[in-house]
C-alpha cells in the first residue's frame, strides 16, 4: 500500500528522495487494520492546518490532485 502510494507520488513530482513520514497527528486509519493516512505535506512546505489562516498553495493543491488520481489508478490495478 505505502509502495503504490509513494510510487504514484514519485511518478507526478519526480522527487525519488523523499522517503514516508509518519506525524503525530491523529487520523481515523489508525482505526483499522491495513489503512494508513496520505495527504498533501509537501517537503519543504510550511503547513498551515489547523491553525489561524489556515490556507493552501492552489498549484500544490492541483498537483496532490494529479498525486490522488494517480494512487487510485494504481491501487484499483489500472495502472
Amino acid at each position: 500500500l505505502v509502495t503504490a502510494l509513494m510510487d504514484a507520488y514519485k511518478s507526478v513530482t519526480g522527487d525519488f528522495l523523499t522517503e514516508p513520514m509518519i506525524t503525530a497527528g491523529a487520523t481515523y486509519a489508525r482505526a483499522f487494520d491495513g489503512h494508513v493516512a496520505f495527504g498533501m505535506n509537501f517537503p519543504g512546505v510550511p503547513s498551515s492546518e489547523h491553525q489561524i489562516n489556515e490556507r493552501i498553495n492552489i498549484p500544490l493543491w492541483l498537483q496532490a490532485a494529479q498525486i490522488y488520481r494517480e494512487a487510485f489508478k494504481r491501487l484499483c490495478g489500472t495502472f
